[in-house]
């Protein structure tokens, strides 16, 4: 009888003291409903989007121009793009899903040489294995004139 008394309460610890192990934060691209217990291997949409990248942007009536950006998370879904269109400027931007990426509207953006870029529409992208994909528009100013909108795509590889 001591016996099957021990048998069953070594069941019944074993069967309700073990938790099921998993992501358990639901903003994680691996987030695992049936977890109960999280064991650290949360994956957040912004990490799968970091990385140092090679970009081509393609602005129409402005011809094609190559630099680097790079991209840091910042949060669980947010992340920062340094060195966006050449120059020395920062965009925040933000992902639910680690694929799309939206830019909200930013103003007087320095690229490399003496203009100014006004996005006024902000843009959005998509990161398809290593390669992010960004379109927008841009108000092209110099010295304050504003030479018109134009539609550009920057294509970005890590």
């Amino acid at each position: 009888m001591k016996k099957v008394s021990l048998l069953l309460l070594a069941v019944s610890l074993a069967t309700f003291s073990c938790k099921k192990k998993g992501c358990i934060d639901k903003e994680a691209t691996n987030y695992n409903e049936k977890a109960k217990k999280d064991d650290g291997t949360c994956i957040f949409p912004s990490a799968l989007m970091e990385g140092t990248y090679n970009v081509t942007e393609s602005c129409y009536g402005l011809g094609n121009d190559n630099y680097t950006i790079t991209i840091v998370a910042t949060g669980n879904t947010t992340v920062r793009i340094n060195s966006i269109l050449g120059g020395t400027a920062s965009m925040i931007g933000s992902t639910t899903d680690g694929k799309s990426l939206k830019i909200n509207a930013q103003s007087a953006i320095p690229d490399k040489s003496n203009y100014y870029w006004d996005m006024d529409n902000g843009a959005t992208g998509f990161l398809d294995g290593n390669t992010l994909t960004l379109n927008y528009q841009m108000d092209d100013i110099l010295y304050g004139n504003n030479y018109g909108t134009v539609n550009c795509t920057a294509t970005c590889n890590k």
